[in-house]
This record gives C-alpha cells, sequence and structure tokens, in this order.
C-alpha cells in the first residue's frame, strides 16, 4: 500500500514537471515619437534559424501579444503606412521567458527603415518566477547519483525538495 502511494505521488510530481510552461511569449505597446498609441500596427516576429514567422496588429491602445514562441533568436519587425519600419535584431527567447519590448516609431516614408543593432534590455514584466535552462554539456559534466536529470531542478535557484521527499529519508 504504502508503495503504491509513493508511486502515485511520484508520477504526479513528474507529470507536474512535464506540463511546465515551454513556451514564451513577446509583448510590448508601439508608440509614436510623441508617445501616442499606433493602433493596427503590423508587429512581425521572425525566428532567425527556422524563419518561422508570426505577426499580428496593434490594438486601439497600442499593445501587441506574440505568444506560444519556442526558444531561439528572434528579429522583430513593426510597420505602419506614414511611420519608418522598426526592426531589432538579437532578440534571444529562453524557456519561459515573456520579455516585454516597447516600440517607438518615428515618422517617415514606407520606403524608410530604422535598423536597431544594440540588442536592447529585454524586462520579465509578466512573470515573478524563477527559471533557468541548464544545457546538455552541464547534465553531462555534473556527478548525477544514478544519472537522473530531475535531480538538476535542485540546482536552480528557488527549488527545494518536496515534504514527501524528506519523509521518505527519515524512513531510511
Amino acid at each position: 500500500m504504502k508503495i503504491s502511494v509513493k508511486l502515485s505521488l511520484s508520477f504526479l510530481m513528474l507529470a507536474a514537471g512535464l506540463s511546465a510552461q515551454t513556451a514564451s511569449q513577446v509583448s510590448g505597446t508601439v508608440q509614436d515619437s510623441s508617445n501616442l498609441a499606433v493602433p493596427g500596427a503590423e508587429v512581425r516576429i521572425t525566428q532567425t534559424g527556422t524563419g518561422m514567422t508570426r505577426s499580428v496588429q496593434t490594438d486601439a491602445s497600442g499593445s501587441y501579444v506574440l505568444p506560444d514562441l519556442q526558444s531561439g533568436e528572434y528579429q522583430l519587425r513593426v510597420t505602419k503606412e506614414g511611420f519608418n519600419a522598426y526592426v531589432q535584431n538579437g532578440i534571444v527567447l529562453q524557456v519561459n521567458s515573456n520579455p516585454s519590448i516597447n516600440v517607438k516609431l518615428e515618422l517617415g516614408s514606407t520606403t524608410q527603415t530604422v535598423q536597431v543593432e544594440a540588442a536592447a534590455a529585454m524586462v520579465e514584466a509578466h512573470n515573478a518566477g524563477v527559471g533557468q535552462v541548464i544545457d546538455q554539456q552541464r547534465v553531462v559534466d555534473l556527478p548525477l547519483n544514478g544519472r537522473e536529470a530531475l535531480q538538476l531542478v535542485l540546482l536552480a535557484g528557488a527549488s527545494s525538495p518536496s515534504p514527501v521527499d524528506d519523509l521518505n529519508n527519515n524512513k531510511n
């Protein structure tokens, strides 16, 4: 009976870990040079490694959200008739990151493009959780008992063993 309860709890904990969010999103606002919202601007994000492109239109308040993006490097392009195009390269999304990228469009003709080469600081304003990406080399280099990758969770910040594990360790 005790073994089946332990197995059930183990499967529940594993299922909870596997259901963690792995996709990211980019959101923000598009404004003109006088800080007024730019509704109807096209916001397009392209994953530079695969060429996958997603686009949305800004709403009446100039806000946009591009959800369900996979990890990788992206390029953001914002266009609106009567404004110079805005392009930002080097946006790197990690697992469950949700940066807010606010864009200022300058008045101009539709043939001009403003290219931002410097990587702007991306601020995580939507999620206060702690996360860390553990790459394959760290898994190989760390001395893991039984080579169980789930033990790496304890190495990430703000993680601790569950009370169930503490009870199991005290009985042995």
